[in-house]
């Protein structure tokens, strides 16, 4: 196998992880014909960039979050507020006013 530049063989680790959302040391090792060391190094780095949540031999696909955190976690933050908002007469709603919603999911 051609040696990679380490760009290169990350951006290959971060593939691996999408296709197959965990992967091993070993594994890796084996595949990309590199050392264990260098192999927790780049995951350590990867993690470090949020492309990855490591564990004990390996890696996993890091959960997907946006800016303000994961949707799971914001629909479930202030439901009361945004029920209020939603029960509101739009008549009450300025003309210009602009509005951003979460959905709420309902029980």
């Amino acid at each position: 196998m051609t040696k990679r530049f380490t760009k290169e063989r990350r951006e290959h680790i971060h593939d691996l992880i999408l296709e197959r959302k965990r992967v091993t040391v070993k594994q890796l090792s084996e595949e990309l014909d590199v050392s264990e060391v260098t192999l927790r190094t780049d995951l350590k780095e990867m993690e470090k960039e949020g492309l990855l949540t490591r564990t004990h031999g390996g890696a996993i696909m890091k959960e997907p979050t946006t800016p303000t955190g994961s949707f799971k976690k914001r629909s479930e933050t202030n439901l009361k507020e945004k029920q209020i908002m939603l029960s509101a007469p739009s008549h009450s709603l300025k003309i210009r006013a602009v509005f951003y919603l979460m959905p709420v999911q309902r029980r």
